[in-house]
C-alpha cells in the first residue's frame, strides 16, 4: 500500500476520533440520496451554489441499495480550530481542538475536502474494489486565500459544512451511474438516473471493443434535454444524446449543473470558468496544478498529492500521442490501497469507477496509469 502524507486524509483508515460508522453505497454504485430538484440552471452559470436536500432512503426504491448512516463522533470535529499551512500545493489545513484533520482549502481553489461519515462506494458489476472514505468534496463560495478564515463569507459558510451529510460531489456522481433511478425537477426535466456516454457510431476502429465506438460529443445540456444559457449565450441540445454524459460533460453536470461552478462555452482560454473539452480543462480552465508528468507516466509522489475531487487527465489517443483527450475525478484509495478514479468513458458506456475495458487505478502498468498526464485542483 502506498504511504500518504500524515496530514492527509486516508480512504482506509479514518483519524482517530473523527468519525464512526459508515454509509454505504450498494450494487451498482448507486445513489444512496434522493436529492430534491436542482435550482434553475441559470445559477451554475452565475458561480451560486445549489445543496439539495437529504431525503432518507425509500427502503429497496433504489434497487439494491440501502444505507444506514452513524453520526459523527461527539466533540471530534469541534472547534476552536487551529488553521496550519502547508505546501505542495499551498494550502490551509483546518484541524479540530482534538486535533483531527477537519479540512483541507488550497490556495485558488473552490473545492474544499472536508471530514464526515465514512462512506464505501461499490461497483459489484464491474469490480471488486471497493472505496472508502471520510472525505466530502464541496463547493466553496470562493476560491481559497491564505488566511480567508477571517472573512465573513467562511465563518458564515463553514460551520455548516462540517460534519454535513447534504449530497457531495461523490453522492452526486452515483446518481448518474449504472442503475441509478430517474429523478425530475418541478418542470419535469430529468436532472438524474443512469446516463450513457453516448450512441455507437458507424466506425469501430478507433477502440475494436464490442460496444462499438462511440460518440463523445454529449456535454450536460444533452444529457437534460434542453436549452442551457451559457455565460456567453445558449446553446441547444441535440436529441440524439439525450441521457448521455462524455467525460468532460459528467465532469460538467457534476461540477457546474449541480454544485454551480461556472461553465463555459466555445471560447476555451477563460481562467475563471470551466471549458467543455479535456484539453481546454487541463491547459486553459481554472484550478491549481498539482501535477504535470508532460509525457512521462506520474510518479508515486505526484499521485501521493492528489485529493479526492481533483480533476485527472489523460493522452489516450494512438492517433495523436501525448494530446490530452479524457478527463476523470479522483476517488481515493480502494481497499489493496491504489489510487482510483471516476469517469464517463467509452468503454463502460458511462460513468463507472469500474474495471471493464480498463482498470479504474491510477498506478502501476495499466491503460489509465499509463496514460495519465496531469491533475487539478479547481
Amino acid at each position: 500500500m502506498r504511504q500518504r502524507d500524515v496530514r492527509h486524509w486516508s480512504n482506509t483508515s479514518v483519524i482517530v476520533g473523527s468519525v464512526v460508522g459508515a454509509i454505504v453505497v450498494a450494487a451498482a454504485g448507486l445513489a444512496i440520496w434522493r436529492a430534491e430538484q436542482p435550482g434553475p440552471a441559470q445559477a451554475a452559470a452565475a458561480g451560486t451554489t445549489n445543496s439539495p436536500v437529504v431525503q432518507a432512503p425509500s427502503g429497496s426504491a433504489a434497487p439494491g441499495g440501502s444505507a444506514s448512516t452513524v453520526p459523527i463522533s461527539p466533540g471530534s470535529l469541534e472547534g476552536p480550530y487551529t488553521y496550519k499551512r502547508a505546501t505542495q500545493p499551498s494550502r490551509t489545513e483546518v484541524f479540530s481542538a482534538s486535533n483531527a484533520l477537519v479540512a483541507v482549502f488550497t490556495d485558488g481553489a473552490r473545492t474544499v475536502q472536508i471530514t464526515g461519515p465514512k462512506r464505501t462506494f461499490s461497483e459489484p458489476a464491474t469490480t471488486a474494489a471497493t472505496v472508502t472514505t471520510s472525505v466530502w468534496v464541496r463547493l466553496a463560495p470562493h476560491a481559497w486565500t491564505a488566511g480567508a478564515q477571517t472573512q465573513a463569507w467562511f465563518q458564515s459558510w463553514f460551520p455548516k459544512q462540517v460534519g454535513s451529510t447534504t449530497p457531495d460531489l461523490f453522492a452526486l456522481a452515483t446518481q448518474y451511474m449504472a442503475g441509478a433511478p430517474n429523478e425530475q425537477n418541478s418542470s419535469g426535466v430529468r436532472f438524474a438516473g443512469e446516463a450513457k456516454f453516448g450512441p455507437v457510431t458507424s466506425s469501430t476502429a478507433a477502440y475494436q471493443n464490442p460496444l462499438g465506438e462511440r460518440d463523445d460529443r454529449a456535454d450536460f445540456y444533452d444529457y437534460l434535454g434542453t436549452s442551457y444559457t451559457f455565460q456567453d449565450g445558449t446553446a441547444k441540445p441535440n436529441p440524439a444524446w439525450y441521457g448521455d454524459l462524455d467525460c468532460t460533460g459528467f465532469i460538467r453536470i457534476l461540477f457546474g449543473y449541480r454544485m454551480g461552478f461556472p461553465l463555459l462555452k466555445g471560447d476555451e482560454r477563460s481562467a475563471t470558468a470551466l471549458p467543455r473539452h479535456s484539453w481546454g480543462m487541463a491547459t486553459l480552465g481554472p484550478g491549481v496544478q498539482i501535477f504535470n508528468a508532460g509525457a512521462q507516466q506520474p510518479q508515486t509522489a505526484d499521485l501521493d498529492r492528489l485529493q479526492p475531487g481533483d480533476l485527472l487527465f489523460f493522452a489516450e489517443g494512438k492517433s495523436t500521442p501525448g494530446t490530452i483527450d479524457h478527463a476523470g475525478i479522483y476517488l481515493g484509495l480502494d481497499q489493496s490501497g491504489n489510487p482510483r478514479f471516476l469517469s464517463s468513458r467509452m468503454g463502460a458506456n458511462g460513468p463507472t469507477f469500474g474495471d471493464a475495458w480498463g482498470r479504474s487505478v491510477l498506478s502501476g502498468s495499466g491503460l489509465y496509469a499509463r496514460d495519465l498526464r496531469s491533475a487539478k485542483r479547481i
